[in-house]
């Protein structure tokens, strides 16, 4: 019986598999990864330390198969992820060439240069922000709703008035998800190749 629970430090070997699994647009990126841990430093385990309480699993009984994770102020976070997570990891993704090339490279870029290093002002009416995924085998079973509903429900006990997640624009069954559960676009502009949804609390 699968149940959801809040993120234990036990779960982060099995939160970095869910986050290689799903990396390629929901499918498994860990053929084209030579770093493995790299999209899980990125995507998901800075949460579980920045932001513990708002940190979810789909736990089996045996092992977490899916996971939920968010910040409640993005502009603080990114700043601690800009002054301390990223020197903690950084020794293991080295500066990449100007013009990457490859899976590793081009996400070792997005690293150095790009993630969470400037804000967004549309979506500033939207502090949290989060990142949901499911191994294949446990799609479609209602989980991420689950997973979701968790969230939510800390968020409000958290005081946190609105959330935003970003979906790959061509993620027409994410896009779907978000929208039944009360997620508006944001007008951010020229948002490709992502589309920017949020909601109120």
């Amino acid at each position: 019986m699968t149940t959801v629970r809040p993120y234990r430090p036990a779960d982060l070997a099995a939160v970095r598999d869910i986050c290689i699994r799903t990396a390629d647009a929901g499918k498994d990126a860990s053929p084209k990864a030579k770093h493995p841990d790299l999209m899980s430093d990125l995507y998901a385990v800075p949460y579980t330390v920045h932001d513990p309480d708002l940190c979810f699993v789909v736990d089996t009984g045996e092992r977490a198969v899916g996971y939920i994770v968010a910040c409640a102020d993005t502009p603080e976070y990114s700043a601690w992820f800009r002054k301390t997570w990223f020197p903690s990891i950084s020794g293991k993704y080295p500066q990449p060439a100007e013009n990457p090339h490859g899976w590793d490279q081009f996400w070792i870029w997005i690293l150095h240069y790009s993630y969470l290093t400037e804000s967004v002002p549309e979506v500033a009416g939207h502090p949290a922000h989060m990142h949901l995924n499911l191994i294949p085998e446990y799609q479609h079973q209602g989980l991420g709703q689950k997973l979701l509903a968790a969230l939510l429900a800390a968020l409000r006990t958290a005081g946190v008035p609105a959330l935003h997640v970003c979906v790959g624009a061509s993620n027409d069954e994410g896009i779907a998800f978000y929208r039944k559960w009360g997620f508006e676009a944001l007008a951010v502009p020229d948002p490709a190749p992502v589309v920017w949804l949020g909601r109120t609390l």
